[in-house]
């Protein structure tokens, strides 16, 4: 690869200094003055210089190293190709020598090293972060990002949680809101990266959810603290999302996480405190839109089939499972009425099935939770703890979408990786359950 500053062989022709220049500033201005996220190194600041060079430091302001431009890739034709982008830093006793991967992209760049990507850095995820902690005081509400950002920008963490805990979410033309709640779950989930795991599932948006996950998110996606879903829906049923949401999950502890809502920086902690002692079901419900806020133990989600697929579309589903897990008997229910943890962006009841079918006669959210609360009443009333029995499968197929390891966007299907209830020789026997 010929320097730019070095004589170009007798088989190439001179480069004009004009583009030399004009290729030196567009190579580098994804790094002009700008804030990453490292997934190896933490926080990052660049800044560039007048001599083409773009400087690195920590957000602490330490000096780490520089970019710059080495020079240009040819064809064997002598036409040229990529800048030649390298990135030099030295943090304690360790040097890096990396070099930049032509899928970068504003906001986005990848640093290679012997055909193995080394490192990725993200700038998009802080913008909107910024935008959901504008929100939250917007709201009244609380952000209480603290101790997670700067777990992040120190790539630090916390000791693992007792246990394992899934935190699930399924949403459906309700960007508005989760572009406003996610970035900061994301943030109180980091310190825990190696023991929680946020699900989220696209029931079938078509406001961009799935394209805003995939880009201001993929920070979370590639170090394995967020998994995406799509599924093809055509409209939105709370019992069929949340499930689909948590049988995705092989954590010990589900917690459905409804995309409005907030979890607070003491949340994980706070549940795996709850299940210590003791408890089967924790529901974090104060004020508006918090009733689903629930946690439990996985096996225990797939021993009553989940939520109850055979009711209306929405109303009553979180209270009809909180109620058949103490039917259990296996542990006490709490109701945590802590408000740094029970927080939520409230819509209103239109907004609620907005997305849903509507039946003759069922037009709003009270009818159908009207509807809903006596259904589930006269089931549990003969015992009936356990739902979807003989139905084949909760949920619905999903494809998960992720980055391989060049950087490349791929899917995989996961329609098999299902939950399969088979129905019981008794009524109120228990469910028998498969994972395949």
């Amino acid at each position: 690869c010929p320097l730019l500053d070095g004589m170009p062989s007798p088989s190439e022709a001179p480069i004009d200094p004009l583009v030399v220049t004009a290729i030196k500033n567009a190579a580098l201005k994804p790094f002009n003055n700008k804030k990453w996220i490292s997934g190896r190194l933490g926080g990052l600041k660049t800044r560039t210089t007048t001599e083409h060079v773009v400087q690195v430091f920590g957000y602490s302001g330490n000096f780490l190293g520089s970019i710059q431009l080495a020079g240009l890739r040819r064809s064997s034709r002598g036409k040229i190709r990529q800048p030649f982008v390298y990135l030099h830093l030295k943090i304690d006793t360790v040097t890096y020598h990396w070099v930049l991967s032509r899928q970068s992209e504003e906001g986005r760049v990848l640093w290679w090293s012997d055909s193995q990507l080394e490192d990725a850095w993200d700038a998009d995820f802080q913008e909107i972060l910024r935008q959901a902690v504008k929100s939250c005081y917007e709201h009244n509400l609380v952000p209480q990002i603290e101790d997670g950002w700067k777990m992040i920008v120190e790539n630090g963490r916390k000791p693992n949680l007792p246990f394992t805990v899934a935190l699930c979410t399924a949403t459906m033309n309700r960007l508005w809101q989760l572009k406003n709640a996610l970035p900061l779950t994301l943030v109180h989930a980091y310190p825990f990266k190696d023991s929680c795991r946020v699900h989220v599932v696209d029931m079938g948006s078509t406001d961009g959810t799935l394209e805003w996950l995939l880009r201001y998110c993929r920070w979370a996606i590639e170090i394995g603290l967020l998994r995406v879903y799509r599924a093809e829906e055509k409209a939105w049923h709370a019992c069929i999302g949340k499930n689909t949401a948590h049988i995705q999950a092989k954590e010990d502890i589900l917690v459905n996480v409804d995309g409005d809502n907030l979890i607070g920086a003491g949340f994980l902690e706070d549940v795996c405190k709850r299940f210590q002692d003791g408890c089967a079901v924790a529901q974090y419900e104060l004020g508006g839109g918090t009733c689903g806020r629930i946690a439990l133990r996985r096996e225990v989600f797939i021993e009553i089939g989940g939520y109850d697929e055979d009711a209306f579309p929405m109303g009553a589903q979180d209270t009809d499972l909180v109620l058949r897990v103490k039917m259990l008997g296996k542990g006490h229910h709490k109701k945590v009425k802590e408000p740094s943890l029970s927080q939520a962006i409230l819509n209103s009841q239109e907004q609620k099935i907005e997305n849903c079918v509507l039946q003759d006669g069922i037009q709003k959210w009270s009818q159908m939770n009207a509807k809903n609360s006596a259904i589930f009443n006269e089931r549990r009333s003969k015992g009936e703890i356990h739902r979807n029995q003989g139905q084949g499968w909760i949920g619905v197929p999903v494809k998960q979408w992720m980055f391989g390891s060049d950087g490349e966007l791929k899917t995989v299907d996961k329609r098999e990786k299902n939950i399969r209830v088979q129905k019981p020789p008794g009524r109120n026997s228990r469910s028998v359950v498969e994972e395949c």
